[in-house]
């Protein structure tokens, strides 16, 4: 890693396409949809007026072994039209501005822009846009799991971006491409699954980073699983944005991407790592109310232990 910080507004760390699917759970989806019994995929792509290798391609990343002679289980939820092509909204009228376009399909101006920044980096809020023009309006391929129907929930972010800001001017040191960065006052959290007492053992290490008074922030990678746990816990996600190279390569010719946590053997070929990290982040705060919970926690696993 030659370059890392967080950033919940970068369009690479995956966060305005979270927000925007925050924006649309509830909403029907026009390109997806869920079996209600089993059906063959030409069964499908004939009802749905396209080709049943339409279907396979439009699917592939979420079903990467189906072929067009494969049947689909009920509740299976499946793109039944090119969603790149549901995911662009084109200006209607000559004179419509940038937000006023993303007003129209429901997103917040700023989210708009991210959206459409890699294409048009000139873009504003007063843009006046050419009518018959498409702009993107989702990005899908940055909607890790939990955003699927099946999932359909409003997550849990950093909204505004304030977490994120926090998190980067926090006091650092180190070299990222020999003894690592330390951030002194930042906390990392990782813990074993399905020992059945995640939410005791999390709140206890939250009890004692705040009693111990080292630390302002606690950050950690979830699962997709474990996204809806850290949330009750206090977490929401935060974006992080790194750019991964080799010795030598000058670091503004290096692009940046969403971070992956456990990227380290061979940074050069990300796609082994996966989709960006899940990130996810909280501020300790430090009350009376924190001291009396510790201690009445730590008794409780006492007389437990006992």
């Amino acid at each position: 890693t030659r370059f890392f910080e967080w950033d919940s507004l970068s369009p690479s760390s995956g966060m305005p396409a979270a927000r925007v699917a925050n924006t649309l759970v509830g909403k029907p989806d026009p390109a997806v949809h869920v079996l209600s019994a089993e059906e063959s995929v030409h069964q499908i792509a004939a009802r749905s007026g396209v080709r049943a290798s339409e279907i396979v391609l439009w699917n592939a990343a979420r079903f990467p072994t189906v072929h067009i002679n494969s049947r689909m289980v009920a509740g299976s939820q499946l793109y039944v039209m090119d969603p790149a092509r549901c995911d662009m909204a084109t200006v209607e009228r000559k004179g419509e501005t940038a937000k006023q376009l993303a007003a129209r399909v429901g997103l917040g101006v700023d989210d708009f822009l991210l959206l459409n920044a890699k294409r048009i980096p000139a873009l504003f809020p007063s843009s006046k846009l050419k009518p018959g023009a498409e702009y993107v309006i989702r990005d899908r391929s940055a909607e890790p799991e939990v955003f699927l129907p099946t999932n359909a929930q409003v997550r849990k972010l950093d909204i505004d971006a304030e977490l994120a800001a926090e998190l980067q001017g926090q006091e650092r040191y180190g070299d990222p491409m020999t003894t690592g960065v330390v951030w002194p006052r930042v906390a990392e959290i990782a813990l074993l699954a399905g020992l059945g007492c995640g939410k005791t053992l999390v709140r206890l290490v939250l009890d004692e980073l705040t009693m111990s008074g080292e630390f302002d922030f606690v950050v950690l990678q979830a699962t997709m699983a474990s996204v809806s746990f850290y949330e009750e816990m206090g977490f929401v996600r935060v974006g992080a944005v790194a750019r991964y190279a080799s010795h030598g390569t000058p670091l503004d010719e290096i692009p940046l991407q969403g971070y992956r946590h456990w990227a380290s053997a061979d940074e050069s070929q990300l796609e082994q790592f996966g989709d960006t990290s899940y990130m996810m982040a909280t501020r300790i705060t430090r009350d009376k109310r924190h001291v009396r919970m510790s201690k009445t926690l730590c008794k409780r696993l006492v007389r437990a232990s006992a």
